[in-house]
């Protein structure tokens, strides 16, 4: 009796993939959302930290967070989706999070987004590393061999 590799199980190939694409793409699709629906609001927030061009660069996290959002989601362009998606998380993860630069009071909430952000920032990795699974777009485009 043949014993069959993990690597193969639905879990691990289709449902699971799909799920934590899911999942990760949703935090960056209605964040991107929010601002969409009231950009003047992300402007002024982000403009009251002292960052010049607020309203550009709330455009540019608002196409990012929906872009990559929206392809990780499909499993589309998927490395394309995890590298834009990176390239935003970790600027906002240390200016905007760094737990260090505020006071007691609100230190343990900055360290808990800090975390969740690099929790998310791995778990793009892994979706760098092994692919988006055989639900996704980028699978129907595959056009080498199954194993």
């Amino acid at each position: 009796m043949e014993k069959q590799c993990c690597h193969r199980s639905r879990w691990k190939t289709g449902i699971g993939p799909f799920f934590g694409r899911f999942l990760i793409s949703l935090i960056f699709i209605l964040a991107g959302v929010g601002k969409a629906l009231d950009f003047k609001g992300a402007v002024d927030s982000l403009a009251s930290t002292g960052i010049p061009g607020a309203s550009v660069w709330i455009f540019i996290a608002l196409v990012m967070e929906l872009v990559g959002g929206i392809l990780l989601l499909l499993g589309w362009f998927t490395p394309f989706a995890v590298y834009v998606l990176m390239i935003f998380l970790l600027p906002v993860t240390f200016i905007f999070h760094g737990f260090w630069n505020y006071p007691d009071a609100e230190r343990a909430l900055q360290l808990s987004i800090f975390l969740r952000n690099l929790t998310i920032y791995g778990g793009l990795l892994l979706l760098l590393s092994f692919g988006p699974g055989r639900w996704s777009i980028d699978a129907t485009r595959c056009t080498r061999p199954r194993e």
